[in-house]
């Protein structure tokens, strides 16, 4: 089924729970439902995450996958420098409050098959502050670079600091600290020097560089 177009017209459908919506040739969409738990979108044709769903807050959202879309724009929400963690005394004055993605309950997200182009670090941080994530599924998105450690017993650290630097240095905590399954297989990550989370039952970082 091929249904070039736009998704704009969900936002007007309050009682939606789920959208099954693969393979259609869909490159765009508006706000989402608020009820909307379910959204599978994979094999369209988004070049990115439409900026309503980083916006708005999904507080009921479960499931999201878009994965062998062609999203190449992968926007840096909740993602600090490295000098954050490593050094506090460098970051003083550093504006801390990121833009953070307001999805409660997602508990999986795929976003396998696109080819984001980005540090692999990066991409991690931008969803590790998320407080169900369970799946997170990344195999085959060109991610590149190191996974460095940079906090603690941490995956992937997270900051709860401010930009006043009062709290630089007391404010992080481990990211990631529901995940269970990691896949980020067929990607180009050269290095992993953090250690992976507790919580993890299966970490797939086959085909990596």
């Amino acid at each position: 089924l091929f249904l070039a177009g736009s998704l704009a017209f969900l936002q007007s459908m309050d009682e939606l729970q789920e959208v099954h919506a693969n393979d259609c040739g869909f490159s765009t969409a508006a706000a989402l439902p608020p009820n909307l738990e379910v959204l599978h979108l994979s094999g369209n044709r988004f070049a990115a995450i439409p900026t309503e769903w980083r916006t708005q807050p999904l507080g009921s959202l479960r499931r999201l996958r878009v994965d062998r879309n062609q999203i190449t724009t992968w926007e840096l929400t909740g993602v600090l420098p490295d000098a954050a963690f490593l050094d506090p005394a460098l970051v003083c004055g550093i504006e801390f409050i990121q833009p953070h993605l307001t999805w409660p309950k997602l508990s999986h997200l795929n976003i396998s098959g696109n080819p984001l182009g980005m540090r692999a670090r990066d991409f991690l941080h931008s969803v590790a502050y998320l407080p169900s994530l369970v799946t997170l599924e990344a195999a085959s998105c060109a991610l590149h670079g190191d996974i460095p450690w940079e906090w603690g017993d941490s995956l992937v650290p997270e900051f709860v600091g401010d930009e006043s630097c009062s709290r630089v240095g007391t404010g992080e905590q481990i990211g990631f600290n529901t995940l269970l399954r990691l896949d980020l297989s067929n990607n180009s990550i050269t290095s992993l020097d953090a250690p992976p989370s507790e919580t993890l039952l299966l970490a797939d970082l086959s085909f990596n560089s």
